[in-house]
């Protein structure tokens, strides 16, 4: 498995797949003109030393980093699936946010795509971003196979809090304002008598961030058991990105009982089921506020069918079986 970081959701992929066969992970950076030649040529190494071994190369993300375990799989005739996991399928000019900004860019992502053996999107709303932005066509080779999320913590209804959360990592302010942090914060203005927390601030000049409102916890990214605790004693989770792909965050919300918020038009609002979560039309502060003060309301109700719900249909057996049949 091949991947430019250890993100938390690849490592998922990782460890669930690991049981069912020995994966090898490979780390390839392409940040550098250097840094990309040198693990392009780890990596044709590393390809030759298990190519009698290998039963099929999944790389995460379609980027810079795929297209040289593409052109190798497919001269070697080797299986290669490319899971897309969101800024590799969108394009938002007004931010200057995705992969497809860049022309040539997209037409490499478009070649890397066209010439899988599958090409997995994490969501419906990514596979459409994808379709829209390259003009690929959609074939058998174009799958939705869900993200999933791996929680080991139980929570406790009686013990939770009314506390409203939102975990979004803020390197910067682009990242601040796709991420909707800007609306966390005016939700958390609109009411002053509700505690809300923020978890994955960074250490950014924070000129561009709007008032921080007593009510409102400001904490930076925190390791996955903590995280977990803060998760298991809210009430409601938001995920209020203007681009957002899935919302592994959201479903890990959910997974410990929280009540979701999510907008349309996003990944996110394929993870919530608007029985017993909330999904944005548009976002207009004293709507959403009143949607929280809902959530809140009902959670003691709604905290354990959010539970059932996304360990049922995002759990990640459902996730490892659509792998292994498409791995073989």
């Amino acid at each position: 498995m091949i991947s430019p970081a250890r993100y938390g959701y690849v490592m998922n992929d990782v460890e669930i797949l690991g049981k069912h066969y020995e994966v090898i992970f490979f780390v390839y950076d392409t940040k550098g003109l250097i840094t990309l030649i040198t693990n392009t040529t780890r990596y044709i190494i590393n390809f030759f030393y298990n190519i009698l071994s290998l039963q099929a190369i999944v790389v995460w993300f379609a980027d810079y980093h795929g297209l040289a375990p593409t052109l190798m799989a497919r001269l070697f005739g080797k299986k290669i699936i490319i899971i897309v996991g969101g800024y590799d399928a969108c394009k938002v000019p007004e931010y200057n946010y995705g992969a497809h900004i860049q022309q040539w860019r997209s037409k490499m992502i478009k070649y890397i795509c066209s010439h899988s053996t599958y090409t997995l999107c994490v969501s419906h709303h990514t596979a459409k971003e994808l379709i829209n932005n390259t003009n690929i066509t959609p074939s058998y080779r174009l799958k939705v196979v869900h993200n999933t999320a791996m929680v080991s913590s139980v929570h406790d209804i009686a013990q939770k809090q009314d506390i409203v959360i939102c975990v979004s990592k803020v390197p910067d302010y682009k990242t601040y304002m796709i991420k909707g942090v800007d609306r966390f914060i005016a939700l958390a203005q609109a009411m002053p008598q509700v505690r809300y927390v923020w978890i994955g601030a960074s250490k950014f000049d924070t000129a561009f961030v709007a008032p921080i409102p007593n009510n409102l916890t400001v904490i930076e990214a925190v390791e996955k058991d903590i995280l977990f605790t803060y998760l298991a004693n809210s009430k409601v989770i938001c995920q209020l990105s203007r681009v957002e792909s899935f919302g592994v965050a959201l479903l890990e919300g959910m997974m410990l009982g929280n009540v979701p918020i999510g907008m349309k038009n996003t990944g996110s609002s394929e993870v919530i089921n608007t029985s017993f979560g909330y999904v944005i039309e548009e976002f207009e502060v004293s709507k959403v506020a009143d949607m929280v003060q809902n959530a809140l309301i009902n959670a003691p109700e709604w905290s354990t069918l959010n539970v059932n719900y996304a360990k049922e249909h995002f759990g990640f057996e459902k996730r490892v079986e659509a792998m292994i049949q498409l791995i073989g």
